[in-house]
């Protein structure tokens, strides 16, 4: 098995900016001392960790750990780097803030991708490309199936419903927790904190915007970016 020196090991930035830093488990880490690291790490081939955060931050308790077990792969660029660390987490258990960030980054990675596709194709003069989603099929395989980028209204709101499946959570219930996050940060903050339910923070930040519960029309947050503004007419961004 191939080892690396932990002291090589760069951690992703964006790791904690979705998961945060994950807290000290002193059992962890006295297995980790007795045994080892079991599971290897996951790094590309310029050393950037893809999955194993907790275990590096453990190991770099114990100095008499040097080396880690690693697993190489060799990623294409940064985009597909960032899907990869996302995929590795898919059965972590997680926040509804940690899940909006997920679906950020997701989306981020979309529009970066869909929007290449677009510059290559007016260069070429050909009409729309086809979508290369790359590492995006791991996340979400579904979005393998869209033929074009383009802005209407039925391909982000499939692409969207993607997103939210590729989570593990309904789409409704994504829509829900990006717009309560975005308008009522201390409603939100209770739900993460399990003092209400999702859906009690919904009507609780709708009853202070003065929205109405139903909209009349609902808008997708991916088109070619991430709406922060959300749904509805009375948005004052629309």
């Amino acid at each position: 098995m191939l080892k690396l020196e932990k002291r090589k090991i760069k951690p992703s930035p964006l790791n904690n900016e979705i998961y945060g830093i994950d807290d000290f488990n002193d059992d962890f880490l006295q297995d980790i001392r007795k045994n080892g690291i079991i599971t290897p790490l996951v790094v590309d081939q310029n050393n950037n960790l893809i999955s194993g955060h907790r275990r590096l931050n453990h190991a770099n308790m114990i100095d008499e750990i040097a080396e880690v077990p690693v697993i190489v792969m060799q990623v294409a660029n940064e985009n597909e780097a960032i899907l990869l660390m996302i995929s590795s987490n898919k059965q972590r258990e997680k926040s509804w803030g940690q899940l909006n960030a997920e679906a950020r980054a997701i989306a981020d990675v979309f529009a970066e991708q869909a929007k290449i596709k677009q510059i290559d194709g007016g260069k070429k003069g050909g009409s729309s490309p086809k979508r290369d989603t790359g590492s995006l099929g791991q996340i979400c395989p579904k979005l393998d199936q869209s033929t074009k980028v383009d802005t209407s209204y039925n391909q982000h709101s499939k692409a969207e419903e993607n997103l939210a499946e590729s989570l593990g959570i309904g789409r409704t219930s994504l829509r829900k927790s990006m717009e309560i996050e975005e308008r009522a940060p201390d409603i939100f903050q209770k739900i993460e904190y399990g003092e209400i339910s999702l859906d009690k923070g919904f009507r609780e930040m709708r009853k202070r915007c003065d929205i109405d519960v139903e909209p009349p029309v609902k808008k997708p947050i991916v088109h070619g970016g991430w709406c922060k503004c959300g749904e509805h007419l009375k948005c004052p961004k629309n």
